[in-house]
């Protein structure tokens, strides 16, 4: 009887043994998440058409192509020009010519893209840029400078106030292209 206590014994603790080793093999997961995160990318093309000796009162042909090469986002634009003198400044609205009044909403010196470019999408901010009038003779052969800087923010979780006039707050730009066209 004894015997058979002891085996009964050894046997218990054998089977303890060796379910409490198999339990401390077993304590740790290991799990691997592969997290991709999004990227706020856009590119500017201007297409322009050379034209030579432009008279004051004529358009220039230049459409500023902006393309969505990341995840969903909302542009804004700032268009620029420098004068004969050197003089960078904002440019005027009467300047731009072709602008889809219906798709881009002027709001201080920005023009906001009122929908959000979605990924692989492209827009056109206008069509052409007017030679002012009242450019005369003091700007034959000088040529001005064309500027365009376009910015994004991604549309995931922001919500832009084109009510406001900073519709889109103190928000971080992600990404900030420009291009100068002479």
């Amino acid at each position: 009887m004894r015997g058979k206590k002891r085996l009964l014994f050894f046997s218990i603790f054998g089977l303890l043994f060796i379910s409490g080793s198999a339990a401390s093999f077993t304590d740790q997961t290991e799990i691997q998440n592969h997290i991709k995160t999004g990227k706020v990318k856009i590119s500017l093309n201007i297409q322009r058409k050379e034209q030579n000796d432009v008279l004051p009162g004529e358009e220039i042909s230049v459409i500023p192509e902006i393309q969505n090469q990341g995840i969903n986002c909302y542009i804004r634009a700032k268009i620029y020009f420098t004068d004969k003198d050197g003089t960078r400044q904002v440019c005027p609205p009467e300047y731009i010519q072709g602008l889809k009044t219906n798709q881009w909403k002027k709001i201080g010196d920005l023009y906001y893209y009122q929908s959000i470019l979605k990924e692989n999408e492209t827009t056109t901010l206008f069509q052409s840029f007017l030679i002012p009038d009242q450019w005369a003779n003091e700007y034959v052969r000088q040529g001005v400078e064309l500027e365009v800087q376009v910015e994004a923010i991604q549309s995931k979780h922001f919500t832009p106030d084109f009510t406001s006039k900073d519709p889109w707050g103190n928000a971080e730009i992600e990404a900030n292209v420009k291009e100068k066209l002479n």
